[in-house]
């Protein structure tokens, strides 16, 4: 369903529903593989972070509700793009990211658990996920709307509140903090999962 989305906040969305996938897969290998608990915390904390990442883009620019209304948004806002592409690459499971350790992590317990055919349905949500996350991304990274289009009004009833210019502000701090975090906790996979463990 994330495929067919046009509106940003409903492919994140659906998109949350493909996440709780991943982490019901870890659930199930849980009785019989003992690393699958640790995983399952670095699993929540680099979706956490990737997740809190994309809202906070979207707190920062309320009035692009479209995939459409994000095209050539890099070009004018390049630091909010780039924090944005590390959230949804993060949730695509990209390195060096958290959630690609995770995912990564999560198909060794659910094959050591002996549910191969579960991993063969995670590996497929993945490439989906793929194409949704990156036909967002691919409208950020185009070249403006020679049109004008990109200046227009705010939806009727977009939901997220314009809070101007300090907020917005803070969003893109949000934004840019937590792709951060979303990155270190891959790069500090080895001790994150030694914590949790």
């Amino acid at each position: 369903v994330a495929l067919t989305q046009g509106d940003v906040r409903r492919l994140l969305g659906w998109s949350a529903v493909g996440q709780v996938g991943f982490l019901l897969a870890v659930v199930a290998a849980v009785p019989s593989v003992g690393e699958a608990a640790a995983v399952l915390g670095m699993f929540v904390a680099g979706y956490a972070a990737a997740n809190l990442t994309c809202f906070a883009a979207l707190a920062a620019e309320p009035d692009r509700r479209t995939i459409a209304d994000w095209r050539g948004t890099g070009h004018a806002r390049p630091g909010l793009v780039g924090a944005l592409g590390v959230g949804l690459l993060a949730l695509v499971g990209t390195p060096p990211t958290g959630v690609f350790v995770a995912k990564l992590l999560t198909f060794e317990v659910i094959i050591e658990a002996g549910l191969t055919w579960l991993a063969v349905l995670v590996a497929l949500s993945t490439l989906i996920g793929l194409a949704y996350y990156l036909r967002w991304l691919a409208a950020c990274l185009t070249a403006p709307d020679e049109s004008g289009t990109q200046d227009h009004e705010p939806a009727e009833g977009a939901g997220i509140p314009d809070v101007g210019g300090s907020g917005r502000r803070m969003a893109v701090g949000v934004a840019g903090g937590c792709a951060a975090v979303a990155v270190l906790l891959g790069l500090a996979a080895r001790t994150v999962l030694g914590t949790i463990g």
